[in-house]
């Protein structure tokens, strides 16, 4: 005695058929997917330790030269600029590293 009928057997191959085609999409997509994001993490990283590497160097650069002190007496302000430039220079290089992580390339056109 049959508790299937052909009906029923053809119907549940289709139902496989469609659920393995789903599968294999997502799969696909994840695939696909995963080394571009890890690739812009990578460029993250790399990006922001650039920017803070550059940033420390800039801050050690006009500590060592005096620059901002005497900038700051010749104005006569007691305003670090050390750090003022260092984080414009690391904001500079975050934006920039961001554009081309978004993938944002008609601003960078110009350049």
């Amino acid at each position: 005695m049959l508790l299937w009928g052909n009906e029923t057997v053809l119907l549940l191959q289709r139902d496989f058929l469609l659920l393995k085609l789903i599968l294999e999409t997502i799969y696909l997509k994840v695939g696909n997917f995963l080394p571009d994001f890890v690739g812009a993490l990578v460029i993250l990283l790399i990006g922001y330790l650039l920017a803070k590497g550059l940033k420390k160097l800039i801050i050690y650069g006009f500590r060592k030269t005096e620059i901002d002190e005497r900038l700051a007496e010749k104005m006569g302000l007691s305003f670090r600029f050390d750090k003022f430039i260092g984080s414009i220079g690391y904001y500079i290089i975050i934006v920039y590293v961001l554009i081309i992580v978004l993938g944002i390339d008609s601003i960078l056109a110009p350049l």
